[in-house]
């Protein structure tokens, strides 16, 4: 029976990581694939109450030291090799990436990745314009911090002598108040990153996966006699995952409902999931216990490792369609499956032990008694130590251009209360302050124009033109003022005839986050139009779709302006794709922000 259990719990981690891959690979498709990184969170805390409350039965010296240690050990090890192996690779073939990662490097090694993605202003959108292959090791980070705070409380209750009842009322508390601060925390206009990285919000999954574990037994001796279980049980399975897959498929990362209700919604679903499935639930079982998920459940962690460096690399190489998704997906799965057997099913001996492993290795050399394996273990030790001193040596924390020019770009569309200079162009604008001087003083015109002529000022001196222009120019002033009224520094760039031109036309600018930026510039210039805007959305892979009911819906204007972003190009069948889908609109691409 215990068995079954642990099986049907490794189908979940299996749909999870399937799904939080899909969710990279088509977000158009499964845009909420994402949630399922909280049914990890879930598990884990309730594999460590269990845990937890084993080593009390046992009463083993050292026996909760021991645990720690090579909990963490089993994370670290395989994180050490692949880290390595990265790093290997950017020093042959890609240096230029590696002047970016030095940080996302050390971090991810010592477990704080997730607080320097928040520190670091790391925001969805500036991760799609700067991709790194260890991004997604934020959340071994937020693991390892939850898995300290999760043993921390559980041994509080336990040396507090808690009842159980009173045990899974302290972690339901602890989860309500982790969603009670991302209500607080989050800003629906501005960046998730604190409540998405953060442990305080984040830490409401492991203390639900905790609570179950203590609620368990309750619920099943309360209802030990009760006639329908069974069919209770496979209710309440079908229905949680059920609802799991509809939010999958629904959900959007950017909207303020996901973090308000769908992120905690998915963690109460997730442990009523497993409190069916350890209850007994023999249709939950006949799902969760397939070969093929819990094949993926077992290698979840290698899988989690690899997804996110092969997928974000060979998207880049290679050309945006179904079949590269495919090819994608299935180089995921053999380099994750070649690393299981290779690194994660090998883990080195406790930590603990390596003390007296290295003195007897010690004294054997001496003796000139090594074996082969001893060397080859030793060389590939030293082999790893030498590209990780290089490697970190060589690397950087230098600001990718993309992401340079979208921070700057979000910047500069910002209200301050004073004008402040950003942090990346000090020695632009000193120099821009000692040119004015000089136009000051020497009447030169480098960067201060010598007639500078408002909007009405140039409508004026054309209108002179002929009497025509005049009575145009003079009909069209209010809207030449409100113009100048609302952009004055847009407006001055513009002639009156492109500005009177520009605010009669039916205009839609559609694209990702830098589309998103300009919309109230684009606003200010074309009335008549509209624009969409989301954060992180590849033209190229995703954006049909939304365009598509755009065009259903009526709010695409007759002349559509695409904005390709920071996200990638088209190609040929996309462009093919998106002209069919705006049938015959006049369309206007834009590669720069």
């Amino acid at each position: 029976m215990k068995g079954q259990h642990i099986r049907g719990l490794n189908g979940i981690k299996g749909l999870a990581i399937l799904m939080v891959i899909s969710y990279h690979l088509f977000p158009s498709v499964t845009s909420g694939g994402f949630l399922w990184v909280n049914s990890f969170f879930v598990l884990g805390g309730f594999f460590l109450a269990r845990s937890m409350e084993k080593i009390q039965e046992a009463n083993r010296p050292h026996a909760l030291r021991d645990y720690v240690f090579k909990t963490i050990q089993r994370l670290w090890w395989p994180l050490l090799v692949f880290v390595l192996i990265m790093l290997a690779y950017l020093l042959v073939f890609d240096r230029r990436e590696l002047s970016y990662d030095r940080s996302d490097i050390l971090s991810s090694l010592f477990f704080f990745n997730n607080y320097f993605q928040i520190s670091a202003g790391r925001s969805y959108f500036t991760q799609m314009a700067g991709t790194s292959p260890f991004t997604h090791l934020w959340y071994n980070s937020l693991y390892v911090q939850s898995f300290l705070v999760g043993v921390a409380g559980i041994w509080v209750t336990q040396k507090a002598y808690f009842s159980a009842y009173y045990k899974a009322a302290f972690w339901l508390a602890l989860m309500s108040l982790s969603h009670t601060l991302t209500f607080y925390l989050y800003q629906p206009s501005g960046d998730p990153s604190l409540v998405y990285y953060g442990l305080a919000t984040r830490f409401a999954s492991v203390a639900g996966g905790i609570a179950l574990a203590y609620l368990l037994p309750i619920f099943l001796n309360a209802c030990y006699r009760y006639q329908h279980k069974q069919a209770m049980l496979n209710i309440l399975a079908l229905v949680s995952v059920a609802l799991m897959l509809v939010l999958s498929f629904t959900a959007s990362d950017q909207a303020g409902i996901t973090y308000y209700l769908w992120l905690p919604a998915f963690n109460i679903l997730t442990m009523l999931l497993v409190l069916a499935l350890v209850g007994g639930a023999t249709l939950g079982r006949l799902v969760f216990d397939w070969g093929f998920l819990t094949h993926f459940g077992r290698r979840s962690y290698s899988f989690y490792l690899w997804y996110y460096p092969l997928l974000t690399g060979l998207l880049k190489a290679l050309p945006h369609t179904a079949w590269t998704a495919i090819l994608v997906l299935l180089v995921i799965l053999l380099a994750s499956e070649i690393f299981y057997w290779l690194v994660e099913a090998r883990a080195p001996q406790p930590v603990w032990t390596w003390g007296s492993r290295f003195k007897n290795a010690w004294t054997r050399l001496r003796q000139g008694a090594w074996r082969w394996p001893e060397w080859r273990k030793v060389s590939l030790g030293l082999v790893g130590a030498l590209v990780l001193v290089v490697g970190l040596l060589l690397a950087a924390d230098y600001q990718r251009l993309a992401l340079f020019e979208l921070e700057y770009l979000a910047f500069t569309n910002k209200t301050h209360v004073q004008k402040a200079i950003y942090p990346g162009t000090e020695a632009m604008d000193a120099l821009q302050t000692d040119l004015k001087a000089v136009d000051t003083t020497f009447k030169t015109d480098y960067v201060t124009p010598q007639s500078r002529q408002t909007v009405l000022d140039k409508a004026i001196k054309a209108s002179q033109v002929n009497a025509e222009m005049q009575a145009f120019f003079e009909e069209n002033k209010e809207v030449l003022e409100q113009a100048a009224a609302l952009n004055p520094e847009l407006v001055a760039l513009l002639s009156p005839v492109e500005i009177i031109y520009a605010t009669t036309q039916e205009v839609s600018l559609f694209g990702d986050s830098v589309a998103l930026l300009n919309s109230s510039t684009f606003s200010d210039i074309f009335w008549q139009g509209n624009t969409y805007g989301k954060v992180s959305l590849s033209v190229y892979n995703g954006a049909q779709e939304i365009l598509q009911d755009r065009v259903w819906s009526g709010l695409v204007k007759p002349k559509v302006v695409i904005q390709l972003g920071v996200n990638g190009g088209l190609d040929t069948d996309s462009m093919d794709q998106i002209m069919a889908i705006l049938q015959g609109r006049e369309v206007y691409f834009r590669d720069r922000p």
